[in-house]
């Protein structure tokens, strides 16, 4: 009886270390899928550009058991890490066998490395400089201020790799648009943070600070509008004048009649119209003593009768007129 348990013992066991050797025996040949990656590099700014996913095979072999887990457990999870032999600005070839062969990720699973598609990985490199740009508001036409805008800080750094100089606007100036800011009320202070605008697009490009704050305080918004038709330019003068003296301008019928140019806020101008709105010159007794015997011209400003105060004249559409004064014959 104890012979024949030994017996079967012994049998299992032969018929085990079979399996197990027949086991380790039999070789099957996968491909396992490995993400490349980069350390993080000071002033560096590193880019795989080959392959451009990123991603290598590799071919390997081992025992089935031993390859099933390695497939299940790393492909397309396992990442190997490119150190550049250098941070000089370039492209750099990297041999990838050594990597692979140093990171022992396959000797865990008693695997054989057959092979690496591509065999090669492309780094390219480029220095991270500093440069100093100065923030500028870019104000909408017909936005006025009480208070200029003003960016606290006005100055920031920017960091961006060296070979992008030539991408940068000219004069080393970020230009902050005012058109989303003018909805405010005038006359109230505004202060505002707000981020500011890269103005390079990429990676590795970073502003310190990355915001500033804005003040500023609005005027009223005005807008322009030329008369759709000429007015008359009438003559004023005492009443005690009217009908003894006649006016005669040096521009014939052309001067007496004007088309002005008016400014004012929008609402205002929107409603505007040209029987809103008269001309005149006024002609004083000083200017009647003065043409008495004369034929010099004088000359004065047209002035206008408006329906708003909020409504002038566009500064520098003013319209002289010269005229002269004959007493009625």
């Amino acid at each position: 009886m104890w012979m024949q348990a030994r017996l079967i013992v012994l049998t299992l066991l032969v018929t085990g270390l079979i399996w197990f050797y027949a086991d380790q025996a039999i070789k099957e040949t996968g491909t396992l899928t490995v993400q490349l990656e980069l350390p993080s590099l000071s002033q560096v700014d590193a880019n795989i550009t080959s392959p451009p996913d990123r991603a290598i095979e590799l071919s390997i072999s081992g025992a089935a058991k031993n390859l099933a887990r390695a497939m299940g457990e790393l492909d397309k999870q396992q990442t190997i890490t490119l150190n550049p032999p250098t941070t000089e600005p370039g492209s750099h070839t990297i041999e990838l066998l050594p990597l692979v062969q140093q990171d022992g990720f396959l000797a865990k699973y008693r695997l054989t490395l057959n092979s690496i598609s591509p065999p090669q990985a492309e780094v390219f490199m480029d220095k991270i400089v500093t440069r100093k740009m100065k923030i500028e508001a870019d104000t909408p036409v017909g936005v006025e201020f009480i208070r200029e805008p003003v960016f606290d800080p006005e100055f920031v750094a920017l960091r961006y790799p060296s070979l992008r100089d030539k991408d940068l606007p000219s004069g080393d100036v970020i230009i902050i648009s005012m058109a989303k800011f003018t909805n405010s009320a005038p006359g109230t202070p505004v202060e505002l943070t707000i981020p500011v605008p890269l103005p390079l697009d990429g990676a590795s490009i970073t502003l310190e600070p990355p915001s500033t704050t804005l003040r500023m305080t609005l005027k009223k918004r005005l807008v322009d509008k030329e008369l759709e038709d000429s007015i008359s330019v009438e003559v004023k003068m005492s009443a005690s004048q009217v009908g003894h003296y006649t006016v005669e301008f040096k521009g014939g019928i052309a001067d007496e009649f004007i088309k002005p140019t008016l400014t004012g806020p929008p609402e205002v101008m929107a409603m505007l119209r040209p029987n809103q709105v008269s001309a005149y010159i006024e002609v004083t007794v000083e200017d009647i003593e003065a043409s008495k015997g004369s034929e010099d011209w004088r000359e004065t400003a047209v002035k206008f009768d408006l329906p708003s105060p909020d409504i002038s004249l566009k500064p520098g559409t003013e319209h002289p007129r010269e005229f002269r004064v004959r007493p009625v014959e």
